[in-house]
């Protein structure tokens, strides 16, 4: 088990976060899977921690939307530079 890094794993249904899970089972000791409609709260909790480094994961069914996603994270984190 993997105690240096911090995984989120963004997803947009259920069976494609029950894939990971059993994929990520006993791997990393601090994981958030984040359901990218209603986990914003739980999300910004979880990134406080800025002790050990993030391991960001997209399970999304289309590879486009989870480079868009991806952008939306990336603009926020560098707004929040400023």
């Amino acid at each position: 088990m993997d105690n240096m890094i911090s995984v989120v794993v963004f997803y947009q249904s259920i069976e494609i976060k029950k894939v990971v899970q059993e994929i990520l089972r006993n791997k990393y000791q601090r994981i958030l899977y984040c359901d990218i409609k209603t986990n914003q709260d739980q999300f910004i909790a979880f990134m406080e921690d800025k002790s050990k480094p993030t391991l960001f994961i997209y399970a999304f069914e289309e590879p486009k939307e989870a480079v868009e996603f991806n952008e939306i994270i990336v603009s926020l984190n560098n707004s929040k530079k400023y």
